[in-house]
């Protein structure tokens, strides 16, 4: 069986992230398609062959800083080819500065090792 790719899903307060109507995709919004739940993505991935990482980060100051961590479970797991660590930081350097900064690359710094980069 090949597998077509991985799908990353921020498991941070599920409720507050993927349940939020603001979060949905637009059609959903707009009311064309069914709301995104986690069942039905664990089911599509299955169907597809696409491995499914599940993201989790329980004690984050803010829950917007999910999104780092999702970005060390993608450099951990190696999804892009060819993008290592400085790769990724620079990129962090690129959208934050100060103490925003600091707290984000010092997560990413954590949960890359703690995922095994």
């Amino acid at each position: 069986m090949r597998r077509l790719g991985e799908l990353l899903l921020s498991e941070a307060p599920f409720s507050e992230i993927m349940m939020g109507n603001h979060e949905q995709p637009l059609d959903v919004r707009l009311g064309h398609a069914p709301q995104v739940v986690r069942d039905r993505l664990a089911e599509a991935c299955r169907i597809r062959h696409v491995r499914e990482i599940r993201v989790f980060w329980a004690d984050l100051p803010d829950v917007r800083m999910q999104n780092i961590a999702l970005l060390a479970a993608i450099h951990a797991h190696g999804v892009i080819p060819g993008v290592d660590t400085d790769h990724f930081e620079k990129a962090i350097r690129d959208l934050m500065t100060g103490k925003l900064l600091e707290s984000n690359m010092r997560l990413f710094r954590q949960a890359s090792a703690r995922l095994g980069r």
